[in-house]
């Protein structure tokens, strides 16, 4: 069975086993229609547990978990990762893709010159970076319009229009 990472631990909220959870999509309603996840720092270490409650509050994901009834157990559970089976996640919009579906896609420019391959995806509200590996170390690249012209998850490329001085300015860029 696939499991996709809905959501990552990262941290707790007052004294009941609440956690604060940071979803993986753009739409945090997601995570409250679940009534199962699997629990873990990676998917063959993440475990089953049933959702007992999610609430919404002011951007934040509070999400308590059944057998997490308390702040030392929800604390012992930060930094780990939401799981749902592949099959129960509904596709995303047109023109947004899962951040499994975009990590180790190929990354050409528009004239099919490879600039190197998508290494993690930093969400933030006004748009997603793509952290980009190339030769020269890794940059960051916004995952707009702008920038992003098409996505082929079925040949894992993406191709990209790269503006002048987008490479050189974040040279060696995060380090991984």
């Amino acid at each position: 069975m696939k499991l996709v990472m809905t959501g990552k631990i990262t941290g707790f909220f007052g004294l009941k086993g609440y956690m604060k959870v940071q979803p993986a999509s753009s739409d945090p309603e997601r995570l409250a229609s679940l009534d199962e996840v699997r629990v873990g720092v990676n998917e063959s270490a993440a475990v089953a547990m049933a959702v007992e409650d999610v609430i919404l509050r002011q951007g934040a994901v509070l999400v308590k978990l059944q057998g997490v009834d308390d702040r030392t157990a929800a604390e012992r559970l930060r930094n780990a990762y939401l799981f749902v089976e592949e099959q129960k996640v509904p596709a995303p919009p047109d023109g947004e893709y899962f951040v499994h579906d975009i990590v180790g896609c190929e990354v050409r420019d528009t004239e099919g010159a490879l600039i190197g391959t998508i290494e993690d995806v930093q969400k933030y509200p006004a748009q997603d970076l793509w952290t980009i590996r190339s030769g020269e170390g890794t940059f960051l690249l916004p995952a707009v319009k702008e920038f992003v012209k098409k996505v082929d998850l079925k040949k894992r490329t993406v191709t990209v229009r790269m503006m002048e001085g987008l490479r050189e300015e974040q040279k060696g860029g995060p380090k991984t």
